[in-house]
């Protein structure tokens, strides 16, 4: 037998490959399973451009940045003596990251921020004067102040950081009491959503609350031709409260969501009829 002969099987099967393992196997198997982890974890495409990345970040640094000029000024003025470690909110970072990054999000709207953080707060120092300190007791804060956030209507992630910080947060937190809600927490979220309006202000897109941008956007009627099977905002509201889950998208959000979906269906409908009436002319 010549050695070309040998060769000729061979080469029926791609390198790296063998008749019962195929490669192309393995390599669909795995793709498949880093997709369906991707899902697992909510590893989604993120669709902003870089320069909305870059923006967020320079507000989420400038609100920080103003919290803690407007505490050192508060202090330098003799008006607060407090220790130094109850003088910005740990939670204030994460309000941060809503505020700047989702600016148009249910969860960062001004009800929400303020309604979050003061209630937890109330809750988290009534629960120490009343229970003491203890890892029970940080769990029951932090519990009760996300169900009288759901009820209340002002869902705040970090408000239940507040309510922990409250509970865990040592004598300093204990001195302050129900002061703690005015001075720091009532001029943290002051100082933080004053730099969220302003800064968001010079961006047309980006304007906060997300009602004053949704005012500022003109209108779009529909044609007539699609009013006959045009969604309205009340089947997108039916839908939500037939999934029964909490959605990150406020009304005025959900209204915009709607007009743009409608003006992209519009713009693939009469694409598709002008690209069939010139295969009829041909």
């Amino acid at each position: 037998m010549k050695y070309s002969d040998l060769l000729v099987p061979l080469a029926c099967f791609p390198i790296g490959s063998s008749p019962d393992f195929p490669m192309s196997r393995y390599l669909m198997k795995l793709q498949a399973t880093i997709n369906e982890l991707k899902l697992l974890f909510g590893f989604s495409v993120n669709t902003t451009s870089h320069s909305e990345k870059v923006i967020s970040a320079i507000g989420g640094a400038l609100g920080i940045a103003g919290i803690m000029w407007v505490m050192h000024m508060v202090v330098q003025s003799q008006i607060l003596s407090v220790n130094s470690s109850v003088l910005i909110i740990a939670s204030m970072g994460a309000s941060a990251v809503l505020l700047f990054a989702v600016p148009h999000g249910a969860l960062s709207q001004p009800w929400a921020v303020i309604g979050g953080h003061l209630i937890s707060a109330v809750l988290g120092i009534t629960c120490v004067k009343l229970l003491g300190h203890g890892p029970w007791v940080a769990a029951f804060a932090v519990g009760i102040a996300i169900g009288a956030m759901y009820y209340l209507r002002c869902i705040h992630p970090p408000g239940g950081a507040t309510a922990l910080t409250i509970v865990i947060g040592g004598a300093d937190i204990d001195a302050l009491g129900y002061e703690f809600l005015w001075m720091p927490l009532a001029l943290n979220i002051l100082v933080i959503m004053t730099v969220t309006s302003c800064f968001n202000w010079f961006f047309g897109w980006r304007r906060y609350p997300v009602h004053l941008a949704h005012k500022l956007k003109k209108p779009v009627s529909p044609q007539s031709s699609d009013r006959q099977y045009d969604l309205t905002q009340e089947d997108f509201a039916a839908a939500m409260q037939e999934l029964d889950s909490y959605v990150d998208i406020t009304p005025d959000g959900l209204t915009d969501l709607l007009e743009l979906a409608k003006k992209q269906c519009r713009e693939k409908y009469h694409a598709s009829s002008s690209d069939n009436c010139r295969t009829h002319i041909q």
